[in-house]
């Protein structure tokens, strides 16, 4: 499935289903680089590289759950702005 049909199930069901929460996890693996590369950026700051990829985690299911397909962005896009900041 490409990321609009998995945002489509993650949009169209309740928050607890199980088949919503597979496509959130699907979607998750497939930015995790994303997240990675936002946190190589602050790695020689105060925190950790731990809680900064907890944060991005964080971020990355926010842009997840307030994906606007009317927005005509890609989750790439909204996620990188998400997660970054």
């Amino acid at each position: 499935m490409d990321d609009r049909e998995l945002l489509g199930i993650a949009g169209s069901l309740p928050r607890f289903s199980q088949r919503r929460i597979a496509a959130c996890e699907l979607l998750v693996g497939r930015y995790r680089g994303l997240v990675w590369s936002c946190v190589q950026r602050y790695r020689h700051g105060a925190e950790s590289a731990e809680d900064l990829m907890q944060v991005g985690y964080v971020g990355l299911v926010a842009a997840i759950n307030n994906f606007d397909p009317a927005a005509r962005c890609s989750l790439y896009y909204s996620c990188r702005f998400t997660v970054s900041a």
